[in-house]
């Protein structure tokens, strides 16, 4: 079989093949499919430790052994009741064994695997579900009709895949957006999986087993290669939480609250990845008054070797707090078109290998466009070409929509989204987001910062301070942090409660504020990127209420749609 029989690198066809983007360096790795990757993690570590669930304070685990043919006897299952080449099996549930053995038992049947994120709008799992032509959604009790399919029969369909035929599909979930199909290949997963591996540093035994703590949702790209493929790739043991934490309806969970600092404790993780939302919680207060290895036992993260940051990037003093406590963070970067990794930083590398970036339309400062080539690329969005075709050029290359700039050394500073841009009236272009973590650094009692003024003649800011988090429900309570109320007790202000603040109640807060904007505007590099007017907003910002998506990123759409009065009270004055 050649893998590169594909005659283009993008598809938009479910049962389309592409052509792999396969270098002349010796150092590629050969293109396999998914069942071929599980079983030979099976073959080669079949008694060591594969994955466990925690049901009513008692864990049950599988070993690679187990936890192949528990896949398989899914794949008959779903082979019994009539799942069809190339069509979508929906996977919606919190994190658990059922959830990858499902995610990996309709890939081995010849099926698409659709994670599907739980807080999901019914309209969007609508959508989801007519484009996957799901023909089975899981799960309970369906595993006993795989007595009725034979080995035989399921070795046949797992013969039949190829490394450049789809097996996953990947949703822009939980935002404003119509959910958008990204396809996944065999090779897609592997071939990422593998670069991680390798750049990361992971151990494999016999040399040491890793262990990790499943939380991110699966439905995302980036946390499903950690969490799935990369475990299964050297053979280390992912633990899940148990039904009862999964009911949590927030953004993940920080270490040094609930169940996640439990099961941190418990299972001692030798690699922990986290997202930008949970390396900043206001439990890290105790953490702060411990140094290096008290800390980290807190945390429950004494036995761990790997820190690493999935998505938006970590503020600086963020990254000094855990430096001072012999913690370095590894950032990685990555879009669901390419897998969910691409950058990453790490002892053994800046970039996954073999992967390639470049920059265009560069500016002055040399920020542009970036671009993304490599095995890791998607196949192309489901049933849209047109959007294919803007995505993924006739070489290759992926346009990401991102803004950024290589160094002389080739690393990668991401600066944003072209989406964000803002242009005011005078026709200038603004990119908010180094702003907004100017505001942040300079205001640590400010959560989140948004700024606005499209189309408008200056610049104004959406401010959220930082208040308790409902340890039930995700939601932000009107209490300030402790951090926070610290700060007001240097200031003289008596301030607990963010109605306290609010509407300029607390002159010594407003004050304080209005020195950081004075700070960050010194900073400015032009008149047009100073921020004229801001407002404290009367609620922090949630995934509840639907101003962060479910990887904490700002829904800006949205937060522009709630707010919409705070933010034409800005300009009311210059418009009359």
């Amino acid at each position: 079989m050649d893998p590169t029989a594909g005659s283009c690198y993008w598809t938009t066809e479910r049962d389309g093949e592409v052509k792999l983007r396969l270098g002349k360096n010796s150092e590629n790795e050969p293109p396999i499919t998914v069942p071929d990757l599980i079983m030979s993690a099976a073959t080669k570590y079949s008694h060591y430790l594969a994955i466990g669930s925690k049901y009513k304070k008692s864990w049950q685990l599988l070993t690679y052994i187990e936890y192949y043919e528990a896949c398989r006897r899914a794949a008959k299952a779903f082979l019994k009741v009539g799942l069809e080449r190339f069509h979508g099996v929906g996977i919606m549930g919190f994190n658990s064994t059922e959830w990858v053995i499902a995610n990996i038992g309709a890939i081995m049947a010849g099926g698409i695997s659709v994670g599907i994120l739980c807080s999901n709008s019914p309209k969007a799992c609508q959508v989801i579900a007519e484009a996957s032509e799901m023909d089975i959604f899981v799960w309970k009790g369906f595993l006993d009709l795989a007595d009725d399919i034979s080995d035989e029969k399921l070795d046949q369909v797992i013969d039949s895949q190829k490394p450049n035929q789809c097996c996953a599909l990947v949703y822009n979930q939980g935002t404003s957006e119509i959910p958008k199909a990204m396809m996944l290949s065999h090779d897609n997963i592997t071939w990422t999986t593998a670069a991680a591996v390798q750049s990361l540093g992971f151990k494999c035994p016999p040399n040491g087993q890793e262990v990790l703590v499943s939380y991110l949702p699966l439905c995302f790209a980036g946390a499903q290669i950690l969490d799935v493929w990369v475990a299964i790739s050297v053979a280390g043991t992912v633990y899940f939480p148990s039904p009862e934490a999964g009911k949590w309806n927030g953004p993940p969970r920080a270490p040094g609250t609930g169940f996640l600092t439990e099961m941190l404790r418990e299972v001692q993780p030798t690699t922990f990845c986290g997202i930008p939302h949970i390396s900043q919680p206001p439990c890290f207060g105790l953490a702060k008054k411990l140094t290096f290895d008290p800390a980290r036992k807190f945390l429950g993260l004494n036995h761990c070797q790997q820190f690493l940051n999935l998505g938006l990037g970590l503020p600086r003093a963020t990254v000094e707090f855990f430096l001072s406590l012999d913690i370095p963070i590894f950032e990685l970067y990555g879009l669901s078109e390419c897998s969910g990794l691409h950058a990453l930083s790490s002892h053994q590398a800046f970039r996954l290998l073999s992967s390639h970036t470049k920059v265009e339309k560069e500016n002055q400062e040399d920020i542009g466009n970036l671009c993304m080539w490599g095995r890791h690329i998607f196949m192309g969005y489901l049933n849209d070409k047109e959007s294919t075709e803007e995505k993924v050029d006739s070489q290759g290359w992926l346009h990401t929509n991102n803004l950024g700039f290589l160094d002389m050394d080739k690393f990668l500073y991401v600066m944003g989204n072209s989406n964000d841009m803002i242009t005011l009236s005078s026709g200038e272009v603004i990119n908010p987001n180094p702003i907004e973590e100017r505001v942040k650094t300079r205001i640590p009692i400010v959560r989140y910062v948004m700024v606005v003024g499209q189309d408008a003649p200056y610049l104004c800011a959406l401010l959220t301070l930082k208040c308790q988090i409902n340890p039930e429900t995700g939601e932000a309570r009107s209490a300030l942090t402790s951090e926070v109320v610290a700060c007001c007790r240097k200031l003289r202000s008596q301030s607990t409660w963010l109605t306290d603040v609010l509407d300029n109640r607390d002159p010594l807060v407003t004050e304080f504020i209005s020195q950081g904007i004075q700070d960050v505007n010194a900073e400015a590099p032009s008149e047009g990127t100073k921020i004229i007017k801001w407002v404290i907003l009367d609620n922090d910002f949630s995934v509840g209420g639907g101003e962060l998506g479910p990887m904490s990123k700002l829904n800006r759409t949205i937060v522009a749609k709630i707010y919409q009065e705070d933010i034409q009270k800005f300009y009311e004055s210059s418009s009359s």
